[in-house]
């Protein structure tokens, strides 16, 4: 058998055969059978902020925003969101805990605090 028959022999196979996946008309038809597959979540996507808001507040009361390097150093009064945050702090530009006095003083936010000896 030459090359050419055997050619002619495979394409016409492959025309006379129905392919294991089925045809669709478009993308959104194919789509659709896997729609079930994913949860759903558009409303989370949409509500969902890249980047969360940050403030720090001054001795008056008000709130600032803050760059994130500023927040994580800020040893007064923190909100996220929105909403108080009671966490660490740390020294500015590093990941070590500061250690020193805290506006704040829950349990929380003293935690790391460690003792320091008064001067009279």
């Amino acid at each position: 058998m030459d090359t050419k028959t055997l050619i002619d022999k495979l394409l016409l196979a492959a025309a006379n055969s129905t392919p294991n996946v089925p045809t669709r008309d478009s993308i959104w038809e194919l789509t659709a059978d896997y729609r079930g597959l994913f949860p759903d979540t558009s409303s989370d996507l949409d509500t969902a902020s890249a980047q969360p808001l940050l403030e720090v507040s001054v001795e008056d009361g008000h709130y600032f925003a803050a760059a994130p390097d500023v927040w994580n150093s800020w040893t007064g009064l923190r909100r996220r969101n929105g909403e108080d945050y009671h966490g660490p702090v740390y020294y500015t530009g590093t990941r070590t805990t500061y250690t020193g006095k805290r506006v704040c003083p829950c349990t929380t936010c003293s935690e790391a605090t460690l003792p320091h000896l008064k001067y009279d």
